[in-house]
């Protein structure tokens, strides 16, 4: 009987020290997972881009129809975002641009979220591809279109180049503060 004792015992305290590498090994594996994904959180801020960055990779989305609402009108034009350069002033951090027919001023500040999205064209049987630049009531301060020739006809390159913005950025994403300009 003794000797049961001794090895029911000893089995005992194996037992136990199985329980608590078991419970150390779960512990280990919470904190990995914790530390992936604080990296994983880490990353992903490395690479938030902001508005400023975002704006000039529209350069390459050529003609756009640029549309900005109010409570009492609507202002469209036709025109590329080229050339930007910046300010910062009293009411916020500005991206703007100079061309012939208009100018074009956005305060980046403003700017909460950017949403890509198709649609059907209201006149016309194709799809319409835009970006809308949210602001904080989640409103759209800004539309840009991209810009056809004939209803559907999108200039070369245009259509696969939204997309891989889209791809990039995701289909609505919020940018980063912009620090300096």
């Amino acid at each position: 009987m003794p000797a049961l004792l001794v090895v029911n015992s000893q089995q005992s305290t194996v037992n136990s020290q199985q329980s608590t590498i078991n419970s150390q090994q779960s512990t280990v594996n919470s904190q990995q997972s914790t530390v992936n994904s604080q990296q994983s959180t880490a990353n992903n801020h490395q690479i938030m881009p902001n508005l400023k960055e975002f704006l000039e990779a529209c350069e390459k989305l050529g003609t756009l129809r640029l549309i900005v609402t109010s409570s009492a009108a609507v202002l469209e034009v036709r025109g590329s975002i080229h050339k930007l350069f910046y300010a910062e002033l009293p009411k916020g951090k500005y991206a703007n641009m100079h061309a012939e027919i208009f100018e074009f001023h956005l305060n980046m500040d403003k700017i909460k979220q950017v949403k890509f999205e198709t649609g059907e064209a209201k006149r016309g049987n194709f799809t319409t591809y835009a970006i809308r630049f949210l602001d904080e009531q989640n409103d759209a301060a800004l539309s840009a279109f991209l810009q056809w020739g004939k209803p559907g006809e999108y200039e070369p390159g245009q259509v696969e180049n939204w997309h891989e913005l889209k791809e990039k950025y995701g289909e609505v994403w919020e940018p980063a503060p912009v620090e300096a300009v």
